[in-house]
């Protein structure tokens, strides 16, 4: 694979980065240990390699809080008049949007001038998928995208409608597509920075804050790192608990997140990622009631939905979660064993294999009507007009069919294998 090697000591970024630090211990931020690494073609796009060995327990990159893009960067800018007047109360994320795209429109003249010209200019998110396009996602994976499109867009309308009548400056070189742009620029590339509460934004969680130069580390979900905000040296830190060679990639890790998560939040996917799930919805539920004739419904759904069992029901390549399989039992209890819910569930309650069955046959259910649906959504792939698909959102679109069919097909095999005896 070819690469393009840059000096980042040389290069226009480091040296914005250099420029703009104001003290000289905080000139000794270890910057240019790195070499910026251009894939002509890779699943992780752009990314840094060390120039010399990491050990674990190093810090392997410090970004000053003066370089850090905040509420409080906005709210100190040139337009903190009008931001603050923000009717309705701007969300931390979309104030830091509407900074974004004001210095976005000053070009050269913008401090963050040099940032901004090293970001990407799309993103491989669902916002970016036109309708055919989302009709080749995993039904699980479509429904979560839909509901994140119309979120971005309700934020975008009300930005919109603010600006038309009171910063016409700003309405006139605002749309959807660098809104777009700029909600994505913050959703894949801020990290966490525990902010001050402001009475000019929304009660929103102000808790996120950019960091040039450390968004050009790529993620794995196997690299084990610690990040956050050192109060002594007023830097964000990452430290790594991993071994680096010279002219290897160095790689951080947003978090223990699926595929899923991972593609509608940023827009990629990680290959043998440990925390792949395939999620049920309460439909997928309410359809094992109708077709078993599930009796004392209302009652089993409240048990469940006071102990917070109603979210998060998945299985993995390791069969079904424990937070199913206890629904699915649920689900399958007569008026007795619901009675002594806790201590069956513990089992501590000798003399439920009939229950035990029922919620097994509950469970090939469901794992039969998810293959089926399956099925239909890798038929569309063979007759959707490729002429409508750019090729990277079909890739993805594709690698999120087979990581589901992965866990479909494994546990499948894992819950025709389980035998309770029904006596």
């Amino acid at each position: 694979m070819k690469l393009l090697k840059t000096n980042l000591l040389f290069s226009p970024i480091s040296i914005w980065v250099h420029d703009s630090l104001d003290c000289v211990a905080c000139k000794t931020v270890p910057l240019f240990q790195f070499i910026l690494k251009i894939p002509v073609k890779t699943e992780t796009g752009r990314g840094l390699m060390t120039k010399k060995k990491i050990l674990p327990g190093e810090i392997i990159i410090s970004i000053p809080e003066q370089l850090l893009i905040t509420t409080r960067t906005v709210l100190q800018s040139e337009i903190h008049d009008i931001v603050k007047s923000w009717t309705p109360k701007l969300s931390p994320q979309q104030a830091i949007a509407v900074f974004l795209i004001w210095e976005f429109t000053k070009g050269r003249q913008s401090h963050w001038f040099q940032y901004i010209a090293v970001l990407p200019m799309s993103f491989a998110t669902p916002l970016y998928f036109k309708k055919a396009e989302l009709s080749l996602l995993p039904v699980s994976v479509y429904s979560k995208a839909v509901k994140e499109i119309q979120k971005i867009k309700t934020a975008y309308n009300d930005i919109a409608s603010f600006s038309k009548e009171h910063w016409k400056e700003f309405h006139d070189v605002f749309n959807f597509n660098n809104f777009r742009w700029a909600w994505y620029v913050i959703n894949t590339r801020s990290v966490f920075f525990k902010g001050e509460n402001s009475e000019y934004l929304s009660c929103d969680k102000n808790d996120i804050a950019l960091a040039p130069f450390l968004d050009m580390l790529n993620h794995s979900s196997h690299a084990n790192i610690q990040a956050g905000f050192n109060h002594t040296t007023h830097c964000y830190e990452i430290k790594t608990f991993d071994k680096y060679k010279p002219y290897e990639q160095v790689f951080i890790s947003y978090g223990p997140h699926n595929n899923s998560h991972l593609f509608i939040e940023y827009g990629f996917i990680t290959l043998g990622n440990p925390q792949d799930v395939y999620d049920f919805s309460y439909d997928d539920l309410e359809h094992l009631r109708d077709l078993f004739h599930v009796d004392l419904w209302e009652k089993k759904i409240n048990i469940l939905r006071e102990n917070s069992l109603l979210q998060s029901l998945s299985i993995s390549l390791e069969g079904l979660s424990w937070k199913l399989w206890t629904v699915l039992q649920t689900l399958a209890m007569d008026w007795n064993q619901l009675q002594k819910w806790n201590l069956i569930l513990q089992d501590k309650v000798e003399g439920r294999n009939e229950m035990k069955v029922l919620a097994i046959s509950f469970a090939k259910s469901l794992l039969q009507r998810a293959w089926s649906s399956h099925l239909e959504q890798e038929k569309k792939s063979h007759i959707i007009s490729l002429a409508d698909i750019q090729e990277e959102h079909m890739n993805l679109a594709m690698s999120l069919l087979e990581i589901q069919k992965k866990i479909l097909s494994e546990t499948i095999r894992i819950v025709n294998s389980i035998n309770f005896d029904s006596t």
